[in-house]
């Protein structure tokens, strides 16, 4: 593949099962895998936090029980030094919003 084509969520898992084995996956959130992250010599799985809330809403979830959820049980989980990361993009016309601490 080069770096102009389309790479799935399949091709990811596929990617990673075969070449990094000990990367962690996020449970239910398949869809929402956008990526690699390359970390010295890990990999680790990179998702679209914004995706799996509509993961969550999908499931009958509100907008606010699926960020809560993300918050606390997916974001505030950590297993180990392959633990997904989640990347949220700023979009000033989404609903949701970072709230900053100071």
């Amino acid at each position: 593949m080069t770096h102009h084509e389309h790479i799935t969520p399949t091709q990811l898992r596929v990617w990673l099962a075969e070449h990094s084995p000990e990367t962690l996956l996020a449970d239910g959130f398949d869809e929402a895998l956008i990526g690699i992250v390359r970390q010295f010599s890990r990999h680790l799985a990179l998702y679209d936090y914004r995706a799996c809330v509509r993961i969550l809403q999908s499931q009958g979830m509100t907008e606010e029980d699926a960020v809560e959820y993300m918050e606390f049980n997916v974001l505030g989980g950590w297993v180990g030094t392959h633990t997904p990361l989640f990347v949220d993009y700023y979009d000033p016309q989404c609903k949701l919003r970072l709230e900053l601490e100071s």
